[in-house]
């Protein structure tokens, strides 16, 4: 009996031993993370699973905030860490916390134009990612934004549904990313192929109201010059009066309502 007693005391030592020497270390840690990951799986899988990108979204539209948010909340590697109205809001966010990429729609009522936003937002975080979601959809603008420093262009009228998780993937992978009808434009020709930097200065002028003589001055060329532009404007957009040049580069894309571009 009493022999019996020393067997089965001895016998649980060793059990003891031999299960702490399997759970301990690494073995253990691994199993209680198992455990844990079993238990709370929501919270847990986004710590464990590898690093979402970390996305910041700029809209001045709340339907298209929350359409972008549904869109996005079932994908595991994209992280929406913060949505807004406005740049400078983005900007404030920005100031205390990091993020991958920024989804910027360009109908933003607080910056004249894309290029002042984009500028302050590379100036604020410089390793961020930006694409921008536009209805506005012409070679030209696109060409331009990519030269500003964009990473990525999504065209509204494009199925959101299809390009926009596979944009920020893309983009926060390190390419540049155009959305199908963005991409299917003719880019065989240079961005300033046809219109030069003066040209854009002086139509974004006709368009602001100025005068040939203000627009001369402004530029630092003479009357004639501006004239001849003028001309060369008329025939670039195909339209006969000098009335109908600046109504036309808003429906080709040079110039958008209430965000006449910036040109460096």
């Amino acid at each position: 009996m009493f022999i019996t007693a020393i067997f089965m005391l001895f016998s649980g030592s060793i059990a003891v031993l031999f299960f702490w020497f399997c759970f301990s270390g690494q073995q253990y840690s691994r199993i209680w993370s198992l455990c844990v990951f079993e238990a709370h799986p929501q919270p847990i899988r986004k710590v464990l699973a590898m690093h979402a990108v970390k996305l910041v979204v700029v809209a001045a539209n709340d339907l298209v905030r929350s359409g972008i948010h549904m869109l996005i909340q079932a994908t595991q590697s994209i992280d929406v860490v913060y949505a807004c109205s406005t740049i400078h809001e983005g900007e404030h966010y920005l100031k205390e916390h990091q993020a991958n990429v920024l989804l910027l729609d360009d109908a933003l009522p607080d910056y004249l134009s894309p290029k002042m936003a984009i500028d302050a937002l590379q100036q604020l975080a410089p390793s961020l990612r930006i694409i921008v979601l536009s209805d506005h959809l012409s070679e030209y603008y696109i060409q331009r934004l990519i030269k500003w420093g964009v990473w990525g262009f999504i065209y509204k009228e494009d199925r959101l549904e299809d390009t926009l998780v596979a944009g920020i993937r893309a983009v926060a992978e390190g390419h540049i990313f155009l959305s199908p009808q963005a991409s299917a434009l003719p880019y065989d020709r240079p961005a300033d192929g046809q219109l030069n930097r003066t040209d854009m200065e002086v139509l974004q002028l006709l368009a602001r109201g100025y005068t040939v003589q203000e627009i001369g001055a402004r530029v630092g060329v003479v009357d004639r010059t501006v004239y001849r532009i003028r001309t060369k404007l008329r025939r670039y957009l195909a339209v006969r009066t000098n009335e109908q040049v600046v109504e036309a580069a808003f429906r080709k894309g040079l110039l958008k309502s209430n965000q006449i571009h910036e040109f460096d």
